[in-house]
């Protein structure tokens, strides 16, 4: 969830007396860090990963699963028995709250070395370690799920302990979910309360329905209006009476639906401030590619999405703008990045051409900037961040030393989540030196998979293609507007084989090449022998057999790479599906479904057991998975075996291997 301060927040109409100042001293600090930190050069760099896992409750009777929201009790437990723990760092793990208080963060205990292919062996074990810790603190009928998204989020019941909505009272207002969703920690609830009360309504959420046969024969759609027909105010008073208020839309409204999914996300440390903003401008556009290769959503508020990501909703979940801001301001604060950033060759002399996009500023900050040192490529990109508001500010933390502390940037920069975050190193201590940690760039589109095998091999593959984006200087530019485009598309249905994407059939530095035309996934990953064009992941096979050749990693290493990377291509030719296309056929062909566009509660019920169980390795599930057997090794201490779990129904049975 990024950033947390402790104190006593403003409420939207109080923080108005200081809103400029905070702004203005976010900008003061970053000027300071940057000029600290601009000329360090760091010869040893580091990576990490963080997971985000849910608890969900079992109930077997009913046959019904439940978020479990008793995550701050997991992590306090975690927390304690990391610092009592004699193991060394690598052994340990670090634990975060989330947005909702049935997620939890997980984190190795010390990041991997960028500069060795090796430490890629580390990952899965990692994993497990984490995965295994958790689930230790578990009752009987609770589980750990990596799921990206609850499929009965704010359906009646649940969540336990149960707690109805307050429509009219608290932080979101929500018709379906109760503010202690929401994790305890005072931001939460601060952030989603003063998001309403700026746009002056709820948050709107709207997702394509994929509509089945007997989907408009459901008396829940009787009171439905079409979309365009009603504003956004009635829109949230119409769902005072229907959960449904528009024909053809999964309708919600509250930030936890978005902030409620699980997501994989990997960052990097870089040399100095130049390398971070060419890494930086290369993610971007393969910041969809991704997103579509681990689609995990398909189902939101118990009905069937005509999506597979949960990018839209965490997009629309925390939109802040107003009315009149929309025509202005053409994405929210959660959104893909709208300009590249880099200073260098071959984005410093074609600006314009790939900053297509139209993007508001902030003119004052981007004054501010362009006068404090920082080019104006790079004050663009700030002023752009600095359009919104702080929207948390604490009133006992308003005046501090913009030399040891940047909360007020951090107010900014961590309620910018884009999909490729930029990160300028940390205050130091006596805020006069640079501090340990330097300049970093944050992957972020990746969703949570099922299991520890397939979240690796996707941190495993963006590490590598980092290095080689590095060590080659890859250019992989196209304007701004296509990339906009790849977003769109990659939370389409199956996206990974309906939709095609922009992409450069060149890709190398210093190319006079610079077309750029639409390819299937598999063509941009393994290549498209008409245009003579090798694939970027065959690029990185080669990369890696050049450095084991060279005696720069292991056997093991290229095994386990060569493993990942043929796991990659079997999704990206569909001979894998992805958990989005998965959950979609097990759904569909299920006796229970009815055709109407409904999950029954049922099957939320199966899928939240198979997720467990896939995730500890108890059952293998060939069409996600194939012949690739994810070897579970948990640690040196039990893990659940969930003795008292019934068998799986007959018809999940049928759909699965026991491991």
């Amino acid at each position: 969830m990024g950033f947390l301060e402790a104190g006593t927040p403003l409420d939207w109409e109080s923080s108005q007396a200081v809103l400029a100042y905070v702004k203005g001293e976010g900008i003061r600090q970053l000027l300071h860090l940057y000029h600290l930190n601009k000329d360090r050069q760091d010869a040893d760099v580091m990576w990490g990963e963080e997971i985000e896992y849910s608890l969900v409750e079992l109930d077997s009777q009913q046959r019904v699963a439940r978020v479990a929201n008793y995550a701050d009790h997991i992590i306090d437990e975690l927390t304690v028995r990391e610092g009592m723990s004699s193991d060394d760092k690598s052994s340990k793990s670090d634990w975060r709250p989330e947005y909702t208080n049935f997620m939890v963060e997980a984190i190795p205990g010390s990041p991997y070395n960028f500069g060795s292919l090796d430490e890629v062996l580390e990952i899965e074990p990692s994993m497990n370690l984490r995965r295994s810790k958790i689930a230790a603190l578990l009752n009987a009928n609770q589980r750990l799920v990596s799921l990206t998204a609850f499929p009965h989020m704010g359906v009646k019941d649940f969540m336990a302990p149960p707690t109805p909505p307050c429509p009219h009272s608290g932080c979101s207002h929500s018709v379906f979910l109760p503010d202690a969703i929401m994790s305890p920690h005072p931001r939460f609830g601060t952030l989603t309360r003063n998001i309403r009360d700026r746009r002056g309504a709820k948050v709107l959420i709207l997702v394509p329905l994929e509509e089945d046969e007997n989907t408009q024969k459901r008396s829940q759609w009787d009171l439905s209006r079409v979309r365009g027909e009603l504003s956004r105010y009635e829109i949230e008073k119409l769902s005072e009476q229907t959960a449904n208020p528009l024909r053809n839309y999964i309708y919600m409204d509250a930030m936890g639906f978005g902030m409620g999914c699980c997501c994989l996300q990997v960052t990097f440390g870089t040399p100095d401030v130049t390398v971070a903003r060419y890494l930086f401008d290369q993610f971007t556009v393969l910041a969809p590619l991704f997103l579509a290769l681990t689609a995990s959503a398909p189902f939101q508020r118990g009905l069937v999405a005509a999506t597979d990501t949960r990018w839209d909703t965490i997009c629309m979940s925390v939109d802040c703008r107003t009315v009149e801001e929309m025509d202005t301001i053409h994405k929210s604060r959660y959104a893909g990045v709208s300009l590249y950033i880099s200073n260098e060759e071959p984005l410093a002399q074609r600006v314009s051409e790939y900053n297509d996009v139209d993007v508001a500023l902030n003119e004052s900050a981007y004054q501010q900037f362009v006068a404090g040192g920082l080019d104006p490529i790079l004050a663009k990109h700030f002023a752009y961040l600095f359009i919104r508001d702080p929207m948390v500010i604490f009133s006992d933390k308003v005046e501090m030393d913009h030399r040891t502390n940047t909360a007020h940037f951090e107010n900014i920069q961590s309620t910018n989540w884009n999909s490729v975050r930029f990160k300028p190193p940390p205050p130091s201590p006596d805020g006069t030196s640079p501090s340990q940690i330097g300049w970093r760039v944050e992957f972020r589109t990746p969703e949570a998979q099922l299991t520890d095998f397939e979240n690796a091999a996707v941190a495993a593959v963006v590490a590598v293609l980092a290095r080689v984006i590095i060590d080659e200087k890859w250019d992989l530019y196209i304007p701004m507007s296509k990339n906009d485009e790849n977003m769109a598309r990659s939370s389409q249905r199956n996206a990974v084989l309906s939709q095609r994407f922009w992409f450069r059939h060149d890709i190398g530095h210093n190319t006079s090449n610079r077309e750029y035309s639409e390819m299937t996934l598999n063509e941009i990953l393994f290549g498209k022998a008409l245009l003579g064009f090798p694939g970027i992941m065959n690029k990185c096979k080669e990369f890696i057999q050049r450095e084991h050749e060279a005696g720069k990693c292991s056997a093991a290493t290229l095994e386990r790479l060569s493993e990942y990377m043929a796991f990659i291509e079997q999704r990206s030719t569909g001979e894998l599906m992805t958990t989005a296309g998965y959950l979609r056929q097990y759904l569909k062909s299920h006796p229970l479904y009815q055709q109407d566009s409904v999950v029954p509660t049922a099957v939320g019920y199966e899928i939240a057991d198979l997720a467990a169980k896939v995730g500890f390795g108890q059952i293998h599930i060939p069409e996600i998975l194939g012949s690739f057997r994810p070897s579970f090794r948990p640690p040196p201490f039990s893990i659940p075996t969930y003795p008292s779990s019934p068998p799986l129904s007959p018809f999940a049975a049928s759909r699965i291997k026991i491991s």
